[in-house]
């Protein structure tokens, strides 16, 4: 644990305000006390020009790329260097998890494609474990998860497997073969109090954030982090 508590999780923060508050402590909570978390605001700070540099200066034993209510395909001005940033730091060998936009931004950093839904879908999905993955250990071969999101990846990148999908969305996850870098469409991090701070989430009851067996994906990757120290 000495040894995890001098590195830090880079959190790629892609929200604003309130909401962007309570994403990043729900994801740091996961990591921390073993590890330091380093927040990164996309739309406000400087973005790392040197991923494998940045990383070693910073201690990182992995990274984890939030959530937005934007997506790729908006024409944000800090996407491109975002998109560089996070394709860079995929190839350093250390773990990264992408949630939603975040495995958006990584498939389409990385040569994937994305497709715009019809609407925003906000429910509890039942997801198709289609691989054996760490991230998913102890779930399957169907697991519960919350998902919210209007653009998904419609081809993965060159060197991802698809590694589980539900029936409204063919890549619900994507891994990398021989890397650890992830990326969930779902919402592992949440609980019902995203309600208090994202109104789109209102619609979902409380009992099915109960039923949600995204804090395993979460532990997991926390595990993946370990086994690579």
């Amino acid at each position: 644990m000495d040894c995890m508590a001098a590195r830090t999780i880079i959190i790629v923060d892609c929200l604003d305000g309130e909401l962007a508050d309570y994403c990043y402590r729900r994801i740091a909570g996961y990591f921390e006390p073993e590890f330091r978390a380093l927040r990164i605001a996309a739309d406000k700070d400087a973005i790392p020009t040197d991923a494998a540099a940045y990383a070693r200066e910073s201690g990182a034993a992995g990274m984890v790329i939030g959530g937005s209510h934007l997506s790729p395909l908006d024409p944000e001005p800090w996407l491109p260097a975002l998109e560089r940033f996070i394709a860079d730091f995929s190839l350093t060998g250390l773990p990264v998890l992408g949630i939603c936009f975040g495995l958006e931004i990584l498939a389409s950093a990385l040569g994937g494609e994305l497709a715009r839904r019809t609407e925003l879908t906000v429910a509890l999905r039942e997801v198709h474990l289609l691989e054996s993955d760490p991230l998913f250990d102890g779930l399957g071969p169907a697991t519960l998860q919350p998902v919210a999101h209007s653009v998904m990846v419609s081809a993965v990148p060159q060197g991802y497997l698809v590694t589980a999908a539900s029936e409204d969305c063919p890549v619900q996850a994507m891994r990398h073969m021989s890397l650890p870098v992830y990326g969930v469409q779902f919402h592992p991090e949440m609980d019902k109090d995203i309600k208090i701070y994202d109104s789109d989430w209102l619609s979902l009851p409380d009992s099915d954030f109960e039923r949600s067996e995204g804090p395993k994906v979460m532990r997991n990757f926390f595990r993946i982090i370990e086994k690579t120290l």
